[in-house]
């Protein structure tokens, strides 16, 4: 062990000479250079430990000093990709005091020296870092995904990184906080812009409806029907679309907490004029089926009975 250590550490010097040598070369040759010594990180990441992390701490702040530009980029993407790997190596108290203060500062914060590429990749991993925090820290938090719900077109990919780690999300902060913060993100989510951040929210709405109806706050529980059923009504179709799909989450998931109202305007929207608001329903009656999922109410049928006897009006 004694030994293996002193390997580390002459890795790790190795590491703190790398910027200020790369700066004296032209980019292609500090681009291969950090790619071939960027092959350690895995091995600088395995056993970093506590008595390991002061110098793996300065070698991010020498990283950070480094003047601004693509060779801080590529530091950085390797880094921020191992950053749940680090968090879990690492004690609480240092994952708490320290580590996230500096992924903060470093990974989170868009300026000069963290690109948008560098946030996108910590977002990531950055579920698995907030789940080493405790309750009350881990709530500061969850303003870090407030940039998502901007309207910029560009930044779709946040918000598919978000829905994508919605199930973790929604059991690591309070039910207040998923009521009044993550509530409107992803109802938001389930009508945007892009079809693949609206399409995968409404696939995973379920998760949310279901934490917050098996939850204890009331307005919660209202303001969650409310805007689900809302959903049914909207004169755009891709939102009436959104609905079918989230109908078939909750179907599928959790059958029992299926709100009869929204069976009904299941039925009206079985004779929906757009053929893809149809053909969505006609895919939810089928995964319902595979899924095993017993529905004998007559709404169901109407459904079904509805798509196969609709004559276009054109």
């Amino acid at each position: 062990m004694i030994r293996y250590k002193q390997n580390y550490q002459n890795l790790l010097k190795k590491f703190f000479k790398l910027p200020n040598f790369l700066q004296k070369m032209n980019f292609s040759a500090q681009e291969n250079i950090l790619r071939e010594n960027f092959k350690f990180l895995d091995t600088i990441m395995a056993p970093l430990d506590d008595e390991i992390w002061p110098k793996f701490k300065s070698l991010l702040e020498l990283i950070e000093g480094m003047k601004p530009g693509s060779l801080v980029e590529i530091c950085k993407l390797a880094i921020s990709e191992k950053l749940d790997v680090i968090s879990e190596n690492l004690s609480q108290s240092i994952v708490e005091k320290e580590l996230i203060l500096i992924i903060d500062k470093l990974f989170l914060s868009v300026g000069a020296t963290t690109t948008v590429k560098v946030k996108l990749n910590t977002l990531k991993v950055f579920s698995k870092v907030l789940s080493r925090l405790n309750k009350e820290q881990r709530e500061k938090y969850a303003d870090v995904y407030h940039s998502a719900l901007q309207s910029d077109k560009l930044k779709w990919r946040f918000r598919l990184i978000i829905v994508s780690q919605m199930e973790i999300l929604l059991t690591l902060f309070s039910l207040q906080k998923v009521n009044d913060f993550f509530m409107p993100m992803i109802i938001k989510f389930c009508m945007d812009e892009c079809y693949v951040v609206r399409r995968n929210a409404s696939a995973s709405f379920w998760i949310l409806y279901k934490r917050i109806k098996e939850g204890d706050l009331e307005v919660g529980k209202q303001m969650v029907d409310i805007n689900f059923l809302y959903f049914a009504d909207y004169n755009r179709f891709s939102f009436r679309q959104s609905f079918v799909y989230m109908s078939e989450g909750i179907l599928v998931n959790c059958r029992e907490l299926f709100p009869e109202e929204a069976a009904q305007k299941l039925v009206v929207l079985s004779k929906d004029p757009v053929i893809n608001v149809r053909l969505s329903l006609a895919k939810l009656i089928q995964t319902v089926r595979e899924a095993n999922v017993e529905i004998r109410e007559a709404w169901f049928e109407k459904c079904e009975e509805n798509l196969l006897i609709f004559e276009d009006p054109d």
